[in-house]
C-alpha cells in the first residue's frame, strides 16, 4: 500500500483471487508474489525489511521523495523465512 511502490507490483496476468490457482502453476492466488511460509498469496511484510528493500530499488519516483534506482523495475514479492 506504500504510495511509492503501489504502481510498482508485479501483476500475474493469468490469476485471479478466487481460491482458485487458475494459471496451474501450483500456487493460489499467487497475483503479486506467494507467502511460502503460510501458503498463501496474501502477502505483509512483517518486518519492514522487504518494502525498505523494495523501496531502494524500485520507489517511484513521482510518488514521493525517495528515488529508487530501478523505477521502471516491478516487484515480485515472496515470504520464504518462517518466524523460527
Amino acid at each position: 500500500t506504500h504510495p511509492q511502490l503501489r504502481n510498482q507490483l508485479f501483476v500475474n496476468p493469468k490469476e485471479i483471487e478466487n481460491g482458485i490457482d487458475d494459471d496451474g502453476n501450483g500456487l493460489v492466488d499467487d497475483i503479486h508474489g506467494y507467502d511460502f511460509t503460510g501458503g498463501s498469496g496474501l502477502l505483509y511484510d512483517t518486518t519492514g525489511h522487504g518494502t525498505h528493500v523494495s523501496g531502494i530499488i524500485a520507489a517511484d519516483h513521482s510518488q514521493g521523495s525517495v528515488r529508487g534506482i530501478a523505477p521502471q523495475s516491478k516487484i515480485l514479492m515472496y515470504d520464504f523465512f518462517g518466524p523460527n
